[in-house]
């Protein structure tokens, strides 16, 4: 069974004592368009498939690994109509440096296999958002990891620094997490500089949703969506 649920919040510097606002957002339908080469003299040929869908609420029916390529096939991405650039990527077996506190315990407790992740920075060098995919043994453990942490006190997952980002990773920023089967999609959200995200931002809000719809094509694309 595939479930999607999807949680929004406004996040607080590391070890910030502020309450982060929790809001349930409505999953938008993710699309991912198919286009079959025409010829002059015949019908179009059908889309190819991939293979065939997968049951991915368990690593026993969805073995096959996540790569990052999967996730984050370009080092350039164009969402909402603003470019974005690869600032650094990283696959962490090691959770500590992916997760903070409660967030990091959850991931442990219920076996997370690994965090595909990477950051990227929008052309004005203005926003960063450090995005990926938690990888669970099951839908069990991915629904409980959706539910855990406090965002508020940044026990959540990490923001990524790279060459352009070096500051992000203490700032307050905005988080989205939803949930594909045996895995967590999520984007966090902040500006370059480190200077904290206003509660309520719309525009944060909406990049990080983007990322998300981004991430999640490739699972839904595995489960026949």
């Amino acid at each position: 069974m595939l479930a999607a649920a999807a949680a929004l919040f406004a996040l607080g510097g590391s070890g910030s004592s502020d309450d982060g606002a929790t809001r349930k957002a409505a999953e938008r339908p993710v699309e991912t368009p198919t286009a079959a080469a025409t010829q002059p003299t015949q019908a179009p040929p059908p889309p190819v498939p991939d293979g065939p869908p997968q049951k991915i609420d368990n690593e026993k029916t969805d073995p096959k690994p996540l790569a990052f390529t999967e996730v984050f096939p370009t080092t350039t991405i164009k969402l909402g109509g603003h470019a974005y650039r690869l600032d650094r990527r990283s696959i962490n077996r090691d959770l500590k440096y992916a997760a903070h506190g409660a967030m990091l315990r959850a991931l442990q407790q219920h076996q997370c296999r690994k965090i595909v992740r990477a950051t990227y920075l929008d052309a004005g060098r203005a926003i960063a958002v450090t995005s990926g995919v938690a990888v669970m043994p099951n839908e069990a453990a991915a629904a409980a990891v959706s539910r855990a942490g406090d965002p508020g006190r940044y026990e959540w997952f990490r923001g990524m620094a790279g060459e352009h980002t070096a500051d992000i990773d203490r700032a307050g920023g905005y988080a989205a997490a939803t949930v594909r089967g045996r895995y967590v999609v999520y984007a966090y959200v902040q500006h370059s500089d480190g200077s904290p995200v206003r509660p309520g931002d719309q525009v944060a809000k909406q990049v990080a949703q983007q990322f998300i719809d981004h991430n999640a094509r490739p699972i839904d694309k595995r489960a026949g969506g």
